[in-house]
């Protein structure tokens, strides 16, 4: 802030009127308080004024004295100050006090002597020049010649007051003021000094002092950066203003000239003065440009009648460094009066000027076009003004500031205004003046109030990739509330590939990050996203691409089916640091075509509403897929099937990974796609013996599987694939052993022909009549030479045909010899004979049997016998009657048995 006060800003706030009345200058004392002018002249006459000079009461005093000094209380009550007495002997105070009486709210006021003090003081009689009071601590103080006396008690009452303090000092007192901050101070503005006291110390402030009428109180706000506190004195001299503060601190601002008067008007302070001749307001008059036109001319006389002597009349606004008006006076000794609409001039030839100031919105509307518009506004403020009003001023204080460049401090204006300002005017402004830093901070106080719809929105991720804020970025894509195709190419075209992937994350559209990342042919990028997004969303994308995955990153992709099928995929956030890309297009180039600023039309609130309401929407799914991902089920691995379309390998890998982690109900077919699989892998290789660890392996499948294997399938997928195993096994599942023999016969594999007579010829005999049939018809018989004994034995041994079948068969044959089955017909020969002979030995044994037999019941018819027993041979208790005997020798009691012996079963 600068001190010299004659390069503050000028506006004029006030206007200049001449009153038709006049007021004599014969009157020794004039003082105001609001809209009352008190006058008192040397006859004892006391008048009452209004502002407009109009007469309201005229006091008569009992003496005819010239009243001193005038001190208004408050607008009800008064004092007058009188001093006398001879010049040899002690002075005569006397205090008259006045009090207005009232009777009805209606009736005018009427002031009347309530009391007076009077006191002697040893000192010569001198003219009161400045009095001062604070009645709220008791105090009141007079100042005269070289006096001050302090009294205390209340003026208002008869012998209410006594003198506290009476102090001397060398040169005579111009200014009394009292200030009450902690303490009660008394200001004295002497001729040399300038003084403070606080109870009976008195302290000495400056060593400069002041002339009648050039100092005052001054209770105001702080006027200056240099202090905390607000001043409390002020003393106008010929280099400047000085400020004293409580604390003994002062501050000075520079103001060369004479001073005549000083007045104060709540923060304006009026000041009287002849300008120094070097003050360059005054070398040029009359032609000087700086000087003011007639109309400002007080005295209304003309430009080529002013000289230097000349005084001028300024109002300065102190705390908000403006001179508010500014005059000339011809008379330097005119009296200055503050009332409530402004000041009083009382010049040298009686005439009355009034100095009023202009109405609150005309000094709004003055400082607005002075571009005043900090003023204007907390002007507006202070006062309480309608709050569209205000913001109205504030918007043009805003666009002032831009016009001038000072973009930073327009954008804090119109983010104060952010309800009123024209959103889409604003937003091209900055745009156009390419200042995003300070259109970022305009868009995000949009959000903040709820104002933002999904366009501003787009505009503000586009500002943020203009200037690569990262943070910012990821900030808005959480948020969300915009569309997300022009969002995300905004983030693709600038390169901004991991932002453009979080969009695709926030908006549950991965499709089009994925299909973007392809077309850039980055497969590795893809299957990384993959690994970021939620399962519960990946199964589509999978399904969608996992077939151009697989061509050119075959391993990575077969982990990524791996980990999903087999229920074991969890999303991954992205932890790599974003890269640096380069961004070669402007913004407004690039993006200005997006957004539809272009016609500058106010957003309406529906889009807003909508906005908010899709905002509401994301939340809620992005809280939905959380907890869907938690309770992630993996589905049919045969969805994805179709994927691994000639990319065997990766199916086996595939398969061979999720089958321990799927269902019961999946197995089966994953076990038949796994055999099939086997089985081309090794149509695929020339090498045999890599032929045989595949073929290997689909056996081991078919034994290891038969709970989860589907037969029909296998069996045409091994007859297409003309894998005979596999058709074997399923034929010996579904019983057709024989059509599995005929297979081995068909093939020559005589091995496992014979595995199968071992296996099935007890249940089958017919397999080794069949064996037999096949060694009959081939010609290479040396190396199972064994197999033919063995097989032409059993059925011989187990007579399964007879022997001129078995010659038959045999004759048929040009590789069978009689060496082969020699051993085995004498071995059947043998067994023959001694059969033979067993059986004449039973036959013997029979017909003696017979015999005995015979005897026996001859006995029985014609022999009687003797019954010994006389216990039941049934129940071991003794017998009784009625009883039963059998020729067996058995007896039972009736009630035992039946109709035959129990032991022997005889009748």
């Amino acid at each position: 802030m600068t001190t010299f006060i004659r390069s503050w800003k000028r506006v004029t706030l006030f206007q200049k009127y001449e009153l038709p009345q006049t007021l004599s200058r014969t009157n020794v004392s004039v003082a105001s308080f609001g809209n009352q002018i008190l006058a008192c002249n040397t006859s004892g006459r006391v008048t009452l004024y209004n502002s407009s000079f109009e007469v309201k009461q005229v006091i008569n005093l009992e003496h005819e004295i010239a009243i001193q000094q005038i001190l208004w209380i408050d607008n009800d009550r008064f004092l007058l100050f009188y001093n006398f007495g001879e010049q040899d002997g002690p002075s005569f105070l006397v205090i008259y006090a006045f009090s207005c009486l009232q009777d009805d709210i209606s009736s005018e006021k009427k002031f009347s002597l309530v009391s007076s003090n009077k006191f002697i003081v040893d000192e010569q009689p001198h003219p009161i020049v400045a009095v001062s009071e604070s009645l709220t601590d008791k105090y009141l103080a007079c100042g005269f010649g070289g006096h001050v006396l302090t009294f205390y008690g209340t003026p208002f009452r008869e012998r209410g007051l006594r003198i506290a303090f009476d102090f001397k000092l060398s040169e005579p007192v111009t200014s009394l003021a009292f200030h009450k901050s902690e303490d009660l101070i008394l200001y004295v503005s002497t001729t040399n000094k300038t003084y403070s006291i606080k109870g009976k110390n008195l302290t000495t402030l400056d060593t400069l002092g002041t002339s009648i009428n050039c100092s005052s109180g001054y209770n105001e706000q702080n006027i200056s950066t240099l202090t905390t506190t607000s001043p409390s004195f002020i003393c106008s001299r010929s280099d400047g203003l000085t400020f004293y503060f409580p604390s003994q601190d002062k501050v000075c601002f520079t103001f060369p000239g004479e001073k005549h008067f000083l007045a104060t008007q709540g923060p304006i302070l009026a000041l009287l003065y002849s300008p120094a001749i070097t003050d360059p307001s005054v070398s040029g008059l009359p032609n000087s440009r700086k000087s003011l036109s007639s109309s400002n001319s007080i005295s209304g006389l003309e430009g080529d009648r002013l000289a230097t002597s000349v005084s001028r009349l300024l109002l300065i606004d102190l705390p908000r460094k403006l001179i508010v008006w500014e005059g000339f006076l011809k008379d330097p000794s005119a009296q200055i009066l503050s009332i409530d609409e402004g000041f009083l001039i009382l010049t040298s030839v009686n005439s009355l000027l009034k100095l009023k100031r202009i109405d609150l919105n005309d000094e709004i509307s003055m400082l607005s076009k002075k571009t005043m518009f900090d003023l204007a506004i907390s002007l507006s403020q202070e006062k309480n003004m309608d709050s569209s009003f205000l913001q109205s001023l504030m918007i043009e204080y805003a666009r002032f500031l831009f016009r001038k460049g000072d973009y930073s401090l327009s954008m804090d204006w119109y983010i104060k205004a952010i309800r009123s300002v024209n959103i889409p005017v604003v937003c091209l402004d900055f745009l156009k003046a390419e200042r995003l830093d300070q259109l970022v901070r305009f868009i995000e106080a949009l959000m903040r109030n709820d104002l933002a719809n999904s366009d501003l929105k787009l505009l503000l991720l586009s500002c943020y990739v203009e200037t690569k804020n990262l943070k910012g970025i990821n900030k808005l894509i959480k948020i969300g509330g915009f569309t997300f195709n022009q969002a995300f190419d905004i983030c693709h075209r600038s390169g901004f590939l991991e932002e453009a992937k979080h969009l695709g994350s926030r908006f549950n559209n991965h499709e089009r990050v994925i299909d973007v990342l392809l077309e850039e042919k980055k497969y590795s990028e893809i299957l990384d996203y993959m690994y970021e997004i939620a399962p519960i969303r990946l199964l589509p994308l999978l399904l969608r691409f996992g077939r151009v995955l697989l061509s050119n990153l075959p391993k990575e992709t077969t982990d990524l089916f791996i980990s999903f099928y087999s229920n074991n995929h969890k999303s991954k956030q992205s932890t790599q640091t974003k890269s640096q890309t380069k961004h070669e297009k402007s913004l407004r180039q690039a993006y200005l075509s997006l957004l539809p600023y272009a016609n500058a039309t106010p957003f309406g609130i529906s889009s807003i509403s909508a906005d908010q309401s899709s905002e509401r929407t994301e939340e809620k799914g992005d809280n939905e897929e959380s907890q869907a991902d938690e309770s992630y089920v993996a589905p049919n691995p045969q969805t994805c099937f179709h994927i691994f379309l000639n990319h065997n390998s990766e199916l086996i890998r595939f398969l061979e990974a999720v089958l321990p982690y799927v269902s019961e109900e999946y197995k089966t077919h994953i076990n038949t796609c796994l055999f099939e699989a086997y089985i081309r892998e090794s149509h695929f290789l020339q090498d045999e013996n890599a032929q045989g660890v595949w073929k290997e392996k689909a056996n081991l499948l078919l034994k290891d599987s038969e709970k989860h294997l589907d037969l029909n399938a296998t069996f045409l997928i091994s007859q297409i694939l003309e894998f005979d195993d596999g058709v074997r096994f399923v034929q010996g599942k579904s019983g057709q052993t024989l059509d599995i023999f005929r297979s081995f016969c068909k093939h020559d594999d005589v091995g496992r022909a014979m595995e199968m007579v071992h296996a099935h010829g007890e249940d089958q005999s017919e397999l080794y009549i069949m064996m037999l049939n096949y060694f009959a018809s081939t010609s290479h018989l040396e190396p199972w030479a064994k197999e033919v004994k063995e097989v032409t034995e059993y059925i011989i041994n187990h007579q399964l045909i007879s022997p001129t079948q078995l010659a038959e068969i045999l004759g048929k044959s040009d590789a069978i010899t009689l060496g082969m089955i020699e051993e085995a017909i004498e071995n059947a020969t043998n067994r023959y004979e001694s059969q033979i002979s067993e059986k004449e030995k039973g036959i013997e044994m029979g017909k003696s049997e017979i015999l005995e037999l015979n005897k026996e019941l001859s006995d029985l018819r014609t022999t009687a016998f003797v019954v010994q027993e006389s216990k039941c041979s049934a129940c071991n208790t003794d017998l009784e009657l009625p009883m039963v005997h059998f020729r067996c020798r058995h007896s039972y009691h009736l009630r035992c048995i039946e109709d035959e012996c129990i032991r022997c079963q005889w009748l």
